[in-house]
């Protein structure tokens, strides 16, 4: 899950780092304390992000010197230790990174989040001022389709990238539709999709130093709780790190339906996808801060993307 989940805390931090979606203008007056984090289902790793912003600059400091506490329920709390990295971005991942910056809060729980469980954080800032939070984590969606292993051929005429057809006055033709089908529990208040590649084939075995980008049109998020949606791959092309194409045969992927709880919704709504936000709407989950506290239940299917190779032209 570490590729979501790092891309799901930095959704989270959208209007303070832009790092997935363009920042959301915060119509702040005074400074604030911010605080992000998502709990995911089935993940011992959690990680709170506290920071400071500022109503004459677009950065936030992070805050450093909070004591972090985290239970579930009537449970013993965790305490979370704050990272010494020097980035305040690198917060959150699953693993959370071990060069966590200053203001980022992490620990391991005893347990594993668990679906249908409610959470609770409390945060001591260092001016005194105090910050609750509650989290109810949904339950994972049911994926029935696609089926794991799924496989998906797409027709390529170049050996390192594959491209959907262009025709002029004519829409641009998919090399692959993914169709997913997914229910989920009365607690997922919404469902976010994706589609992300992972290990690459060739020549017989798997290419370990390869990496593939898919060019996808993904419906991202979804009202319905259950539901159906077609994801369209219009490109895929791998390389190695220095940026070489890489010649191959296949592609993993994995496709992800992630239900979301009711804190995360109404932030997502009215913060991540808002073009300007008030005050009163930029907190969700917590009190005495801005932010969001929130849960995630993800549920992935592996498929894999097969090279069929166009049929080379007969001479005249």
């Amino acid at each position: 899950m570490a590729i979501l989940m790092r891309r799901i805390v930095l959704v989270g931090l959208g209007f303070l780092t832009g790092c997935e979606r363009a920042p959301t203008p915060l119509e702040y007056t005074r400074e604030h304390t911010v605080v992000y984090s998502v709990l995911s289902a089935g993940t011992a790793a959690v990680a709170v992000q506290v920071m400071r912003s500022d109503p004459n600059s677009s950065e936030a400091r992070p805050v450093s010197g909070a004591e972090v506490l985290l239970r579930r329920d009537a449970e013993a709390a965790t305490r979370l230790i704050e990272g010494t990295g020097a980035t305040p971005g690198e917060c959150g991942g699953d693993p959370v990174p071990p060069l966590a910056g200053r203001g980022c809060y992490r620990g391991t729980l005893l347990e594993p989040v668990e679906p249908g469980a409610r959470y609770h954080l409390l945060i001591a800032l260092p001016s005194g001022d105090t910050v609750r939070g509650t989290a109810a984590v949904p339950r994972a969606p049911a994926v029935t389709e696609p089926q794991h292993g799924s496989r998906y051929p797409v027709r390529c005429a170049r050996e390192d990238r594959c491209e959907a057809e262009s025709i002029p006055g004519q829409p641009l033709v998919r090399l692959a539709s993914v169709g997913i089908r997914w229910e989920s529990s009365a607690d997922a208040a919404r469902i976010e999709l994706d589609l992300l590649p992972g290990d690459v084939y060739g020549g017989g075995g798997r290419l370990a130093d390869a990496r593939c980008r898919l060019e996808t049109f993904t419906p991202f998020a979804v009202e319905d709780r259950s539901g159906a949606a077609d994801i369209g791959v219009y490109s895929v092309e791998c390389t190695r790190p220095d940026a070489t194409p890489v010649p191959w045969d296949s592609v993993a992927a994995r496709v992800v339906v992630a239900a979301f709880d009711t804190a995360y919704a109404r932030y997502a709504a009215s913060v991540l996808e808002s073009e300007s936000v008030r005050e009163s709407q930029a907190a969700a989950g917590i009190q005495g801060a801005l932010g969001v506290f929130a849960g995630v239940a993800l549920t992935d299917q592996r498929i894999i993307f097969i090279r069929q190779r166009e049929p080379a032209a007969s001479a005249p």
